[in-house]
């Protein structure tokens, strides 16, 4: 013991350094556990263009509509900007084609004039039109229009077909673009949504056309005393205008002190940038598509809804109402008739908007404005020490394979110590955390492991003492990533817990080449236990082809493993998301499936292995038992999960997985143990 930790002295002083980490980690715990029991409300909006559709096929006007829903617990209309195609299509104005300009205008009296073919032509009236309407076509079409007709308060543009642009904003409006090209909010739409006391949410669209006047205009048109902390939310693949125009939304909403919507699962262009930039006023918001809404049934729709606020943190849902194509609503089609009445569908939206409201109450939660999460005010002071105890932990990781002179301790937890100073100094405070976080998430889950076995396990009752001293270095480990990335912008998910593919293979395997160059701890001495000596001897063994075949099989698996992380990995199967449902029901947080039936299990059978002196196999399974442990840690690193959710998660994946552990794994090992024993016995004596 004491050549592995090179002296008592440094035992102790790195001890007190960790134990003070740990201490900093729960302080971190409850600041960010009263940041989230503080901010419980829950803003759910409405997508005004679908309400609209709504209230057309079930022949009610808007405003009952919206009133209905208003007492049904929905906060917010989400309103999106009219497009001249859209104010045409109201009666606004007559948008016509070259073609059939020439015969219109006679029709009306105007005479025949030159028409271009490939123009298009926009026919107004300024004195009989909303006044946010003649603003708006002064100050987007107007200086790319020329004026062909000009009398008896009718004005008749004529806009040209336009050359090829790339630039993202700024481009002429040209024939090709004209009917996209954004006008603003309707007053007639805002008085409706206000009128049923509903609040209204502004929802920018990108037009390649756009330009910084036009972006100020936006701004100034929803500028007011009461509606400034109302968030925006950008609709399309990107912001309006990125990247030219990114920095004028920035500087606008931050003087108005409004908060940006965070649309989650979205790559939309420069919405991270502008979050970044607004952090902490922004909002996570959770959607389901138009897409989506045509074929989700709505309890499960319901459920999604409820999960996103309860383990992500949203506080925003951006709700749509059940289309006729709901399969909910395809009880009332009969051999190809729709016998879908305009009540149902009503009273089936209405119903569905309430299940919504009626879940997140019955949760906890409020419902109305809701408000961003408040700075953590974690001191920064602190943060340094704990990327001194990750380092800490780096040394002792070290400690297990090679031995080194205890100087080089001291050094390397000082480097660590002053490089996390240097880069928070230098304005990297986010890359700094990142870094230790992650050095943290891969030591000590695979201190844990290497401990363990390391410690041996003597009797069954030691079986439950190792599989909580693996899992209390996780838990270190846990609190240390807590404690360095304790910001409300990783609670929000604007930055985030970084190198999560590295987090899960980094574990497994420095335990598998713990496992290949045992016994440990190595010299840097020539000898037969030398580093170079034992990679020699590693190097020079025969491995047999059914080894071969088993290694190449568990690399298949381990491939597998690494793309079922993150969102962005394997598709899950059918049959395996039903099961996810079950336990999401039956225990609230679902505990995580590569702890529970995979890393915990193999956990107590590698420990069982371990009392049964089968020393050799139980390394083997140490490697699978690692991933629950770093599973563990990773749990945690999802800084925009509530902690509560986390700790429960956590806590029913080691109930769960040492039950099954016990019960299942460790007696089906014992049984092929000796299987192959006395298989190996009957070919010694055949050889005999």
């Amino acid at each position: 013991m004491t050549a592995l930790w090179q002296s008592d002295l440094q035992r102790r002083v790195f001890g007190v350094i960790l134990l003070l980490a740990v201490c900093v980690g729960f302080g971190a715990l409850w600041l960010r556990e009263r940041a989230e029991r503080v901010d419980r409300t829950v803003g759910v909006i409405i997508d005004y263009t679908a309400i609209k559709e709504l209230a057309q096929l079930t022949g009610q006007p808007p405003a009952s509509v919206l009133s209905a829903l208003r007492q049904a617990g929905v906060w917010g209309v989400a309103l999106d900007e009219m497009t001249v195609e859209q104010a045409a299509r109201a009666g606004l104005l007559l948008l016509l084609d070259g073609e059939e300009a020439g015969p219109a205008l006679q029709l009306m009296g105007l005479g025949v004039q030159a028409i271009n073919p490939a123009g298009r032509y926009l026919v107004w009236w300024p004195q009989h039109s909303p006044s946010w309407l003649a603003h708006a076509l002064r100050l987007h079409i107007a200086p790319y229009a020329r004026t062909l007709i000009d009398q008896d308060g009718l004005l008749v543009w004529e806009i040209k077909a336009g050359l090829p642009h790339t630039a993202a904003a700024g481009q002429p409006v040209a024939a090709d673009n004209l009917g996209e090209v954004g006008l603003g909010f309707a007053d007639d739409d805002i008085r409706i949504i206000r009128q049923a006391q509903l609040v209204v949410v502004p929802r920018f669209r990108h037009t390649p056309t756009i330009t910084e006047e036009q972006v100020r205009w936006r701004l100034a048109q929803i500028e007011s005393d009461v509606a400034n902390e109302i968030p925006i939310v950008f609709s399309g693949e990107r912001v309006a205008g990125h990247p030219d125009l990114t920095q004028v939304w920035i500087e606008g909403m931050r003087a108005q002190n409004r908060p940006i919507a965070q649309i989650e699962f979205s790559n939309q262009l420069g919405n991270a940038q502008v979050a970044a930039a607004l952090a902490p006023n922004v909002l996570r918001l959770h959607a389901v598509t138009d897409g989506e809404m045509a074929k989700i049934p709505p309890q499960t729709a319901v459920e999604r809804w409820a999960r996103a606020v309860r383990e992500r943190n949203i506080r925003l849902l951006y709700v749509r109402p059940l289309p006729p194509e709901n399969p909910a609503l395809a009880s009332t089609m009969a051999d190809g008739l729709n016998l879908l009445s305009a009540a149902t569908l009503w009273q089936r939206n209405l119903a569905y908007v309430e299940e919504i409201t009626r879940t997140l109450e019955s949760a906890g939660y409020s419902l109305g404005a809701p408000a961003p999460f408040q700075p953590l005010n974690f001191p920064w002071q602190l943060w340094p020490l704990l990327a001194a105890a990750a380092t800490v932990g780096a040394w002792w990781l070290c400690l297990h394979f090679v031995t080194l002179p205890a100087w080089l301790g001291y050094m390397g937890v000082g480097a660590g110590f002053l490089s996390f100073t240097v880069l928070y100094m230098r304005g990297q405070v986010v890359l700094a955390r990142q870094v230790f976080a992650l050095l943290a998430a891969i030591v000590f889950p695979t201190l844990g492991i290497l401990a363990i076995n390391r410690r041996g396990v003597k009797s069954n009752q030691e079986i439950l003492t190792a599989y909580l001293l693996a899992t209390g270095y996780s838990l270190i480990g846990a609190l240390l990533v807590v404690g360095l990335l304790a910001d409300v912008r990783f609670m929000q998910k604007v930055s985030q817990f970084a190198g999560v593919k590295l987090a899960h293979i980094a574990p497994p395997a420095l335990v598998f080449l713990a496992v290949v160059l045992m016994p440990l701890p190595l010299t840097w001495d020539k000898g037969e236990n030398s580093v170079v000596a034992r990679i020699k001897q590693v190097w020079r063994q025969r491995v047999p082809v059914p080894y071969l075949t088993l290694t190449a099989f568990l690399g298949l698996a381990g491939v597998i493993y690494l793309l079922r992380t993150g969102n962005q990995g394997l598709l899950v199967p059918a049959w395996e998301q039903r099961a996810r449902e079950l336990l999401e029901a039956w225990l609230v947080a679902r505990p995580r499936t590569k702890e529970f039936l995979i890393g915990h299990p193999l956990l107590v059978t590698a420990l069982d292995q371990l009392h049964q002196g089968n020393k050799t196999l139980a390394r083997w399974l140490l490697i699978g038992a690692s991933i629950g442990q770093l599973s563990l840690v990773n749990t945690f690193s999802h800084i925009h999960t509530p902690l509560w959710i986390s700790a429960l998660r956590t806590g029913l994946g080691l109930l769960l997985g040492f039950v099954l552990g016990w019960l299942v794994f460790r007696p089906l090992m014992k049984w092929v143990v000796r299987f192959c024993c006395a298989r190996q016995d009957n070919v010694t004596a055949k050889d005999g």
